[in-house]
């Protein structure tokens, strides 16, 4: 992988989680987390997709359908995660 291609699809994953808290909404953290759980995601989906060899939507050297799946579904995960109330005990 090129130097150019790392760094481009860890823009999109950034742009991506900075996106989703666009819609979500939170404070710095969440901003923060957001994006480290995009770049997580977007480059865990990157090589599953490379050993597993899919090329759904591969653009030069990475493979951006597999990509932005995994990380939406890094990014939901996370959300759920940090965002789940406690349950009332009574």
């Amino acid at each position: 992988m090129t130097v150019p291609a790392f760094l481009f699809g860890t823009l999109v994953a950034v742009f991506l989680g900075v996106l989703f808290h666009l819609w979500k909404g939170g404070g710095p953290f969440f901003i923060l987390l957001y994006i480290v759980a995009s770049v997580m995601g977007f480059w865990a989906g990157h090589y599953s997709a490379e050993y597993l060899d899919l090329t759904f939507w591969s653009i030069g050297p990475v493979r951006y359908g597999p990509s932005l799946v995994a990380a939406l579904f890094f990014l939901l995960v996370t959300s759920w995660l940090f965002n789940k109330k406690p349950a009332d005990k009574k």
